[in-house]
């Protein structure tokens, strides 16, 4: 969670050592008019390496693995910070902002918890988002916020919102997909790097 002013070539930038992938990274940002020049250098330094072209998909999968804040995946309008693990950057205690009182109501009521849940039989089956999950006697509790293959837990992953009361691991559940019932079960997260090894490393 540093940053430095520096030039990658000639393209002066802000990097910034923060990553939403659960591993070790950075974030460069740098002039709009340096854009394709920076992709041009960093694709080449790469290219002895085996560097791949990639999409949004292979980090929010990453993210399902180490439940990191991507915006696709736990901040939608469905769910205010408390619930989406994000009150760390929300301090209640200072002057009144937009949504504070709402804030405050939603934290003396209790909210939804956030649970990693994996298919039980199936995990060929890759959810993508608001599939309906159900109890074990057919009543609907919440639908999925978002889904993918974990490659290194070899687990298709949903995370998702859910009461307090079915929010413990070890929980089983059904999802509905595409009209079928499918078992699933709430697991302990991060599946992935648990003790968050990778980002003691970092610091």
């Amino acid at each position: 969670m540093t940053a430095r002013h520096i030039t990658v070539g000639d393209v002066p930038l802000l990097a910034a050592r923060v990553t939403y992938v659960g591993e070790l990274g950075w974030e460069f940002y740098c002039p709009m008019e340096y854009g394709l020049r920076l992709w041009d250098i960093l694709w080449e330094a790469g290219q002895p390496e085996g560097w791949l072209r990639e999409d949004i998909k292979p980090l929010i999968r990453c993210d399902l693995k180490k439940v990191i804040a991507i915006g696709a995946v736990r901040s939608v309008p469905d769910y205010n910070p408390l619930e989406a693990g994000l009150g760390f950057a929300v301090k209640l205690d200072k002057p009144d902002f937009i949504g504070k009182d709402a804030l405050v109501k939603a934290k003396a009521k209790g909210f939804d918890a956030q649970v990693s849940l994996h298919y039980s039989c199936n995990d060929r089956i890759i959810a993508t988002g608001k599939e309906p999950i159900r109890t074990m006697d057919g009543k609907t509790i919440g639908w999925v916020a978002a889904g993918g293959y974990g490659y290194s837990v070899k687990k298709s992953i949903v995370y998702a919102y859910l009461p307090i009361e079915h929010s413990k691991p070890g929980t089983k559940l059904e999802i509905e997909f595409f009209g079928e019932q499918i078992g699933a079960e709430v697991v302990s997260s991060p599946l992935w790097d648990p003790k968050e090894s990778v980002s003691e490393h970092s610091r």
